[in-house]
């Protein structure tokens, strides 16, 4: 799973060019830790020049309550078909998730150590991700989903999920409109080699890891 991910904003026409925006949300703020139930930084395909914030947990356009979003904030890649809160979504909605970073734990005994996960190159990346809105008594709140997938040779040793990361010349592609075997085709575990992995202290570790726990 991905339960924990930074964006480190960089500066706006860095953005505006990596990823071809034409707009930036004036509420974009930098974070360490971003947790789900938070706004994230995501380009729809609905608007694929705009920068959106939209709420981590996706909230199905059928759901009753919004509190299901803590359940969805992650679609398996291998049942993202099957799921009612994702099948629609998956076939249709489609959306960048911008990074930095993510965090796993790795459990040793009855403690965890924690890892932050990064490109070796640096830099911002996407997860491919799912989103919907939902609307409710005159509210509507746009939600998303990160999409994961089997390890990696570098994740496996520390989890047994990862998010799915795009390559950057697949970003666009994974916006436009494309059939079931297309969309499975994204759903690759991304090359080790390209990763970096590094175990936090305890001192940055443990603030990390109660919240999560606490969630």
């Amino acid at each position: 799973m991905c339960g924990r991910f930074s964006f480190i904003k960089k500066n706006k026409k860095e953005i505006l060019s990596r990823f071809r925006l034409k707009e930036i949300p004036q509420g974009l703020v930098e974070s360490a830790q971003i947790s789900p139930g938070q706004n994230v930084p995501a380009v729809l395909n609905e608007s694929p020049t705009r920068l959106s914030l939209v709420r981590w947990g996706l909230i199905p356009s059928w759901a009753k309550e919004e509190a299901i979003g803590y359940k969805t904030f992650n679609a398996r890649a291998e049942t993202i078909f099957e799921k009612p809160a994702f099948k629609e979504a998956v076939r249709r909605r489609h959306c960048l998730i911008l990074s930095d970073g993510f965090y796993e734990w790795k459990k040793i005994g009855k403690t965890k150590e924690c890892y932050r996960i990064t490109l070796k190159k640096g830099g911002l990346f996407c997860f491919a991700g799912i989103w919907d809105v939902w609307r409710n008594s005159g509210r509507e709140i746009k939600s998303c989903s990160v999409v994961t997938t089997v390890p990696n040779s570098l994740i496996a040793p520390i989890h047994n999920r990862m998010p799915v990361i795009l390559k950057e010349h697949g970003e666009e592609q994974w916006l436009t409109h494309l059939n079931p075997e297309e969309i499975e085709g994204f759903f690759k575990p991304y090359p080790a080699e390209e990763l970096a992995a590094v175990k936090l202290e305890k001192k940055f570790a443990e603030p990390l890891l109660a919240e999560y726990l606490f969630q």
